[in-house]
């Protein structure tokens, strides 16, 4: 899903970040004119508050000078809001314990409920009438978090 620089930039400031008490989920990266642009999304389960991003900042604002050979680092920091698509598998396992809504490849109705658990192989849910669902991996076309599930 990243750019081979994205994910270099990625394995080294996901420790970092992880190192002040959250998770990067998402990051993008661009050069324009001997400009770098970052977006970092992060994540932390008992939410993040503008002193927990601009320690963030400060610290991934040196390292990624110190990586990168622009003149100049735009950077933004935020949070993955509220119905963000989830976009790597490895996302699932951060976000247990949240709501999210999953559409299935052959189908075009989304399944609700409260990720539980999440194996190598599958995502199980408790859905609001207590059931628990499994869905594959593989089957999943499409999944969100679905702030009315939690």
């Amino acid at each position: 899903m990243f750019t081979p620089q994205e994910q270099e930039i990625f394995d080294e400031l996901a420790p970092v970040v992880q190192g002040l008490g959250a998770n990067v989920v998402d990051i993008s990266w661009k050069v324009s004119h001997g400009i770098g642009q970052l977006h970092l999304i992060v994540f932390r389960k008992e939410g993040i508050g503008h002193k927990d991003l601009a320690e963030i900042h400060r610290v991934v604002a040196a390292r990624i000078e110190v990586m990168t050979n622009c003149e100049s680092i735009s950077m933004e920091l935020s949070t993955p809001g509220i119905e963000r698509v989830i976009k790597n598998q490895w996302e699932y396992d951060l976000y247990l314990g949240k709501g999210i809504k999953i559409m299935l490849l052959d189908g075009n109705d989304w399944e609700y409920g409260v990720i539980q658990r999440v194996t190598d192989d599958s995502v199980i849910m408790l859905q609001s009438d207590e059931n628990i669902k499994e869905f594959p991996r593989e089957r999943i076309r499409k999944a969100k978090l679905d702030p009315q599930q939690d």
